[in-house]
């Protein structure tokens, strides 16, 4: 805004004769695939480069042509009588132009994205044409909220994810070309920027259109290969832990009931775990195999650790263990978590594998606690019975032992935060 305010007269001009050239260069040739800025000097480089369908804009120009795509975008958005009034075809032609340069330079602008809606539903956008424009602005701005959330709704307008055709989509999803165009676009943007959340954000919406196992099991497939080559994308690791409750949902009414308690921060009894299907505690154990491999390998990346965190939670509440159970499985954890700091790897790293390696144990013994806990109100079990406070007593000793390393691997850290889920 406040370079818009110091253009001068002469800058206006030269943004609209700067417009008219961008428009006519983008109109001149529709396949183009990549967008793109310019480093060079005022009068001594172009403005503008197309080449083999990729079009670059140069620093210099952004401020004039950006001011004036905004006040004629502006001038003619005031025109409209209402939000349901009619845009007649000249103003319509005048709107979509500006938006198109606004949003190539500033792609979180939704009153543009709003006003294209509008345009779309006249008729005077095509639905392929929006959806190949946001790709070529994705290739610069792959973190735009708002231009993944309009991608969003212009696909809920067209088959095969609109209305009663999406049941189709949920039958063999991995057939159908749009939808495989979709998880591509993710994939690029994810591959190519790290932590893109909106991206995966976009695929977790197209997750919810894949209902059978055997599609479930296939997305698993591809992001636990992509994990293995991004380890430290923690985005990553969430969606992943979203298609694994999304199996569980899908495997039996228990264990749809357990996601459904685990979403709602609830604890699940042992009765309500008792019929989910033995594939699905086999699965939840080779993801935890899977992991500490990662964890060895991959020394010092705390995103693992975070991602281990869940794995163990969701074991204790898919076997719905006793307490001596719940130690034993804590036991085994703590051991693999302590023989993950003892690989020959740099000083530094060593450091930091220690530190996340101190946290996860506190986290998992505090997890453990709260199990057994549940475990006895559920089971109205005494928790003065003799063998019962004894696996409390142990539980105890284990966190002493564990706030000690802590101390010895992160001195002064505030271990009572490490006890949030």
């Amino acid at each position: 805004e406040a370079i818009r305010r110091s253009l001068t007269e002469e800058d206006h001009k030269k943004g609209s004769e700067l417009f008219g050239k961008l428009i006519e260069l983008i109109y001149s040739d529709p396949d183009i695939d990549e967008l793109g800025l310019l480093v060079g000097l005022k009068g001594k480089s172009p403005a503008f480069f197309l080449e083999e369908h990729k079009l670059g804009i140069s620093f210099w120009c952004i401020a004039p042509l950006y001011s004036y795509a905004f006040k004629l975008f502006t001038a003619v958005v005031k025109t409209l009588k209402g939000e349901n009034s009619e845009i007649l075809p000249a103003a319509a032609k005048s709107l979509t132009d500006s938006s198109k340069v606004i949003l190539m330079i500033n792609p979180d602008m939704h009153t543009c994205w709003n006003i294209r809606k509008r345009i779309i539903k006249m008729g005077l956008i095509k639905y392929d044409d929006e959806l190949k424009y946001l790709s070529v602005v994705f290739t610069k701005h792959p973190k735009s909220g708002a231009a993944w959330a309009h991608r969003r709704w212009i696909l809920r307008q067209v088959p095969p994810f609109k209305g009663l055709e999406s049941k189709v989509l949920r039958d063999c999803p991995f057939e159908c070309t749009a939808f495989k165009d979709e998880l591509k676009l993710c994939e690029f943007n994810a591959s190519h920027n790290k932590n893109n959340y909106y991206a995966w954000t976009h695929r977790e919406w197209l997750l919810d259109r894949i209902s059978s196992k055997k599609g479930l099991l296939k997305e698993l497939d591809w992001v636990r290969k992509f994990n293995s080559m991004h380890v430290s994308e923690y985005s990553g690791l969430h969606y992943r832990y979203q298609v694994l409750l999304k199996l569980l949902q899908t495997s039996s009414a228990a264990g749809a009931t357990l996601v459904n308690d685990i979403l709602s921060s609830r604890h699940s009894s042992s009765k309500s775990t008792g019929a989910v299907e033995n594939w699905v505690v086999k699965m939840v154990e080779e993801e935890l195999e899977s992991n500490q491999d990662l964890i060895m390998n991959y020394c010092g990346f705390e995103s693992l650790w975070t991602y281990r965190r869940v794995l163990f939670l969701l074991q204790l509440r898919l076997k719905g263990l006793s307490p001596s159970k719940i130690i034993s499985t804590l036991d085994g954890e703590i051991k693999k978590a302590v023989a993950a700091c003892a690989e020959d790897v740099s000083l530094h790293d060593t450091e930091k594998q220690s530190r996340h390696s101190a946290t996860f144990q506190m986290w998992c013994i505090h997890a453990a606690t709260r199990q057994c806990e549940e475990y006895i109100d559920a089971q109205s079990v005494n928790k003065k019975d003799s063998r019962v406070s004894l696996e409390l007593r142990k539980l105890m000793q284990m966190r002493k032992t564990s706030e000690a390393n802590l101390e010895k691997y992160w001195p002064g850290h505030p271990s009572i935060s490490l006890m949030r889920f």
